[in-house]
């Protein structure tokens, strides 16, 4: 293992895990909840899964942001002005992810990884150092004061490669395996997503995950390390991440735009945690 991976290793070996004792306490009022009023399972599931992992006040989320990365691979059909309107569009304020973030409430950050370079998988990797300097800048992503991020990618030509791309992830069988993927198979989007799952567990902040890439990022993290980090959520499946990631992707379906289930997410998952949170105030009070 050279310097570089070690480093990572170290990283995502020693992520956080929750707070045991505000899990204590949210489960005793949510336990006298259900003794008097009509429980909705999702909600509590929620409600404990976020009071584990942030660091705010129980219940309250105030600043939640979709962190929407940017990011190409080579095809045939390959635009560049198509990026570029991409990237002009959303920073405007303009484009759908940017309607529906604002429509749900969330903030919307837009983080570029090259996206004018696509990345040739067939003729090169991005490298060890490369890979380590990627998960680097995603951890910017936890620098928007978020108290709940989402994390999705708007990967141009990925549909050319998500195959091949994901049957190698899903093949590998450890932690070798996966440092040879990030340095010689995938793209910047999905070592930027590892950088900010990591970062975001330090830093107290529960995820999110919406996309191909950010779960197949995630199932990284579990070869890295053996476990996957506790403080992410699946969009696609609105129950603790379980580590059934080819079950989860099998779920994904043509036709969705990056940032807008991941923004309306954020909105139902907000009011549930909220509504949770007031009926056992109220019981308390």
């Amino acid at each position: 293992m050279t310097k570089a991976f070690a480093d990572i290793q170290s990283l995502f070996s020693g992520m956080p895990g929750p707070d045991l004792d505000r899990v204590a306490e949210l489960e005793r009022g949510l336990a006298a909840l259900s003794s008097v009023a009509q429980i909705d399972k999702e909600g509590h599931v929620w409600a404990r899964w976020y009071g584990s992992w942030s660091k705010g006040a129980v219940g309250v989320i105030n600043q939640p942001v979709v962190a929407l990365f940017v990011a190409s691979y080579a095809s045939d059909n390959f635009d560049i002005q198509q990026v570029s309107d991409f990237v002009s569009l959303h920073s405007r304020s303009g484009g759908l992810a940017s309607y529906a973030a604002t429509d749900a409430g969330t903030g919307l950050s837009l983080f570029e990884l090259a996206p004018t370079l696509p990345f040739e998988p067939e003729s090169e990797g991005l490298g060890e150092a490369m890979s380590v300097a990627t998960m680097a800048y995603g951890m910017e992503a936890c620098a928007t004061g978020a108290d709940l991020l989402a994390l999705t990618s708007q990967t141009f030509g990925w549909d050319s490669h998500k195959d091949q791309v994901a049957k190698q992830i899903l093949a590998a069988k450890g932690r070798q395996d996966a440092e040879i993927l990030l340095a010689q198979a995938v793209g910047r989007d999905i070592p930027a997503l590892m950088g900010a799952m990591a970062a975001a567990t330090y830093e107290r902040i529960p995820v999110l995950l919406d996309g191909d890439q950010a779960h197949l990022a995630a199932h990284l993290i579990y070869l890295l390390v053996g476990k996957l980090p506790g403080h992410i959520l699946s969009v696609r499946r609105p129950s603790w991440f379980t580590h059934e990631v080819p079950a989860v992707l099998a779920q994904g379906h043509d036709g969705s735009v990056s940032g807008v289930d991941a923004a309306l997410s954020v909105r139902l998952l907000k009011s549930k945690i909220a509504m949770t949170h007031d009926l056992v105030g109220i019981l308390n009070a």
